[in-house]
C-alpha cells in the first residue's frame, strides 16, 4: 500500500508539474507584448485586466507559486523527520528543485516580470540567490556518498562497503601481488585515520590520488580479465565511492557553506513573501 501510495503522489506530482509548466510557458507566449510592455503603457493594454499582478491570471499565479513554495518546503519535512514511507530522498530532493524553479517561473509571471517596490525587488533577488544556490548545491549533493533511499551515509559506511569490494575481489587475485597491492590502495581512501594527514596535502594532491587510485583499478580489471562480466559496472561504483571518500573533507565543508547561504537567502525570501502577502491582501480589501 505504502509502494502504491508513493507511486501515486510522484504520478500525480509529475501531472502537476508539467501541466503548469505548459501553462506557464502559454501565459508568457501570450502576454508577451504586455510584459515587455513600458510599465505606464501596460495599464491601457488591453491585457493589463487579466496579467496585471493584482488582476485575474497574474493574481491566481501569485497564489499558485506560495502554495509550490509551500509544498517545496516537504522536503525538509523529509530529510528532519526521514519518512521513508512517503519516498526516497532522492525522490523529494528531485521535487524540491523542480518545484523551486518552477514557482519560480510563477513568481516572475505573477510579477508582470517587473520590480515595483523596494518588497518585491529584495523578493526577487533573494528568490534568485535561493534558486541559484539550490541548483548548484543539487550538483554538489552528488559527491556526499548516499544509500540507496538517498540518506546520507556515514565515512566509516564508505569505509566498509569498500571493504566488501576487496572480499569479493581478492581471491580472485591471490596470485597477483601488483593486483594485492592496488586493492589496498584502493580500500586505505576511506580510511578515517588518514582523512587529516589528506587534509594537509590539499585539494590538488587528492585529485592526483584519484588518478593513481583510476590506474589501480584498471591493474585490477587487468589481472581479472576481460571475461569478468560484472567488472565494468564494479569499477564504475568503486571509482565513484572512491571519489567521495578522497574529496570528504571538501566536499562536506563546501556543502556547510553552501546550505548556509541557500537557507538565508530563502529565509529572506519567505520573510519578504510574507510582508508581500500581508500588503497584497490589504490593498485588495483596502
Amino acid at each position: 500500500m505504502n509502494r502504491f501510495l508513493t507511486t501515486a503522489l510522484r504520478a500525480l506530482s509529475l501531472a502537476v508539474l508539467v501541466a503548469l509548466t505548459l501553462a506557464s510557458v502559454t501565459i508568457a507566449i501570450y502576454g508577451w507584448d504586455y510584459y515587455t510592455s513600458d510599465l505606464l503603457a501596460r495599464r491601457d493594454h488591453p491585457l493589463h485586466r487579466l496579467l496585471a499582478p493584482y488582476k485575474a491570471i497574474g493574481l491566481a499565479g501569485g497564489f499558485v507559486a506560495l502554495a509550490l513554495f509551500f509544498f517545496n518546503l516537504g522536503y525538509l519535512l523529509r530529510k528532519t523527520f526521514r519518512w521513508r514511507a512517503l519516498g526516497s530522498m532522492r525522490a523529494w530532493l528531485n521535487f524540491h528543485v523542480v518545484s523551486g524553479l518552477l514557482a519560480s517561473a510563477i513568481t516572475a509571471i505573477h510579477a508582470a516580470f517587473s520590480l515595483r517596490s523596494e518588497v518585491t525587488t529584495i523578493c526577487i533577488y533573494a528568490m534568485l540567490v535561493a534558486l541559484f544556490t539550490g541548483i548548484v548545491g543539487r550538483y554538489f549533493i552528488s559527491w556526499i556518498p548516499r544509500n540507496r533511499h538517498g540518506d546520507r551515509i556515514a565515512l566509516a559506511d564508505l569505509q566498509d562497503q569498500l571493504l566488501e569490494f576487496a572480499d569479493a575481489v581478492r581471491p580472485q587475485i591471490i596470485h597477483s601481488p601488483a593486483a594485492i597491492g592496488a586493492l589496498q590502495t584502493i580500500v586505505d581512501v576511506a580510511d578515517p585515520s588518514k582523512l587529516a594527514a589528506r587534509r594537509k596535502k590539499g585539494f590538488w594532491a587528492a585529485t592526483a590520488q584519484l588518478r593513481e587510485i583510476r590506474d589501480q583499478l584498471e591493474q585490477l580489471g587487468r589481472t581479472l580479465g576481460p571475461d569478468n562480466r560484472h567488472w565494468h559496472q564494479t569499477r564504475r561504483l568503486t571509482l565513484r565511492r572512491c571519489r567521495q571518500a578522497v574529496l570528504w573533507s571538501w566536499t562536506t565543508r563546501l556543502m556547510d557553506a553552501w546550505r548556509t547561504l541557500h537557507r538565508v537567502s530563502a529565509l529572506v525570501f519567505l520573510g519578504t513573501v510574507l510582508i508581500h502577502v500581508v500588503w497584497g491582501v490589504r490593498f485588495l480589501f483596502a
